[in-house]
């Protein structure tokens, strides 16, 4: 029995050599170790149960620093005094955030405090717009 393929484009010039699409082996089937020769290792219940409560201790530390840095923050946003500035062409928020900085904060928390002042939800701040800023 014959196939053929449909060559297009330069590879239609060149000799396509056949090839079969399967190959009949001979042999037989391998032999497997009885079951008895094969070790089973289980993780011993204590192991598993130290690696759980490391995970869960972990986890809850993680939890805990991340109330104490809202806690923080939540306190800078309350305790800050206020100023408004009018913004200017070419002013950004972190350009704003930059020049009224908060002490102990990055810009991208000033940044949010003022967004979150200010009602300001997208990020964007136009000319003439008065915002409230930390003084």
């Amino acid at each position: 029995m014959k196939t053929y393929a449909m060559i297009d484009g330069n590879l239609a010039l060149a000799p396509v050599a056949e090839k079969p699409l399967f190959q009949v082996v001979e042999g037989r089937r391998a032999t497997v170790p009885a079951a008895s020769n094969v070790r089973q290792d289980n993780a011993h219940p204590a192991c598993v149960f130290a690696v759980v409560a490391i995970c869960a201790l972990m986890l809850a530390f993680g939890f805990l620093q991340l109330h104490a840095q809202q806690v923080a923050f939540d306190q800078m946003c309350e305790s800050s005094s206020r100023t408004e500035v009018v913004v200017q062409s070419g002013d950004t928020l972190w350009s704003i955030a930059q020049s009224h900085p908060l002490e102990g904060l990055s810009v991208d928390e000033t940044v949010s405090i003022i967004r979150s002042w200010n009602d300001v939800p997208e990020g964007l701040v136009y000319p003439g717009m008065e915002i409230v800023v930390p003084a």
